[in-house]
């Protein structure tokens, strides 16, 4: 019978087989916005890093991952995954992300699970109002709006439909749903249907709740695979 350990998993994805709750640690990096988080969930304990220097992206992240691994004995190449908001978000500040992860990836051979912002931002809503069905609607450049709706089972969120970039009148989002983000304040009717949390954002302490799931489930990528997702060519930095 094969070692487990020595099965082959094909280039850009893992073998989830060989992952475990009780072994799982997760490396999680969100620098999709104005505040750059890191996050190391170790059996689903989680220890985070955040800084909201504006425009420090590239110079505290590295930082604060090495502060990370070095209090729990780590190194990168320890790591089972590296989670990374990969947008929309800032045009800067996934550069900057997905640099890091793909650097460590390459260096190491660990995967990359690759989750949007508006997942994340749905997960929080979750986390903090308890609701199931979240319609996520942050602010865009030029009046229009990043917009999504998903269905939160366990601790992963389940994209309905797709990922829209559009104005807010246009945007479609499921019916009854939460509304989370800033960008419901440019929809003041569909606002007056929907309890609503604009101050929600992605950050790396939701986004490792959520890698556990996806590392469960062989999602990750190889190096070459991570790419930002902008759904716009460019988002001003701080928004």
């Amino acid at each position: 019978m094969t070692d487990p350990s020595e099965q082959e998993c094909p280039e850009g994805s893992f073998n989830s087989d060989l992952y475990t709750p009780a072994m799982t640690k997760i490396l999680a990096i969100d620098t999709s916005h104005a505040i750059c988080s890191v996050a190391l969930n170790i059996s689903e304990k989680i220890t985070s890093r955040v800084s909201a220097a504006p425009r420090q992206h590239a110079r505290q992240l590295l930082p604060m991952i090495e502060a990370l691994l070095a209090e729990q004995g780590l190194r990168a190449r320890d790591l089972d995954a590296i989670a990374l908001v990969i947008g929309p978000g800032s045009f800067t500040g996934l550069r900057i992300g997905a640099g890091v992860a793909q650097g460590l990836s390459f260096a190491t051979g660990v995967p990359v699970l690759c989750i949007s912002s508006l997942a994340v931002m749905a997960m929080q809503a979750h986390l903090e109002q308890h609701c199931d069905l979240v319609s996520v609607c942050l602010l865009a450049r030029e009046d229009e709006v990043y917009a999504a709706s998903y269905q939160i089972v366990g601790e992963d969120p389940i994209l309905i439909g797709n990922e829209q970039v559009c104005e807010p009148s246009l945007a479609i989002f499921t019916p009854d749903g939460f509304a989370a983000g800033d960008g419901w304040t440019l929809l003041p009717a569909a606002r007056g249907s929907h309890a609503t949390m604009h101050e929600c954002r992605s950050d790396a302490k939701t986004l490792s709740m959520i890698a556990v799931q996806h590392c469960r489930k062989g999602l990750g990528v190889s190096a070459p695979m991570v790419l930002p997702v902008y759904l716009k060519e460019q988002m001003d930095y701080q928004t």
